[in-house]
Parts: structure tokens; C-alpha cells; sequence
């Protein structure tokens, strides 16, 4: 909780989410696309859904797709 207060959110609220499902739903949808997409480890970006980045890069290697 305390990087959540440094953050600058409210404690009660970061409480709640971290310890329920407030946005559970939307989480398991992220990782139901990143399944379908591939994705299966991180660090990985996906650029407008036609790039796949894996692994940490570099800047420069992000600032090449621009």
C-alpha cells in the first residue's frame, strides 16, 4: 500500500482493488487477446496489433516502427 499512497492514490481504494475482483474482467480479456496474438511471456509489445516486440528492447528499436 505504500507505493500506492507515494502514487498518489487512495489507500482505500488501491486496497480494494488489489484484494477483489474490480477489474478482473477486464484483465482476463487482455490475456485472452494476448493469447490469440501469441503473446506468452513478457516484456512484450504489440504495436497497433501488426508489430511483435519480445523481450526488452532498446528505445531505438521501438522509435525503427515510428
Amino acid at each position: 500500500m505504500k507505493l500506492a499512497v507515494e502514487a498518489g492514490l487512495d489507500t482505500e481504494e488501491a486496497r480494494a482493488v488489489l484484494t477483489g475482483e474490480t477489474y478482473a474482467k477486464e484483465v482476463r480479456a487482455d490475456t485472452q487477446r494476448a493469447r490469440q496474438l501469441g503473446i506468452g511471456g513478457v516484456p512484450f509489445f504489440a504495436i497497433d496489433e501488426t508489430y511483435g516486440i519480445s523481450g526488452a528492447q532498446p528505445s531505438e528499436v521501438l522509435l525503427v516502427l515510428k
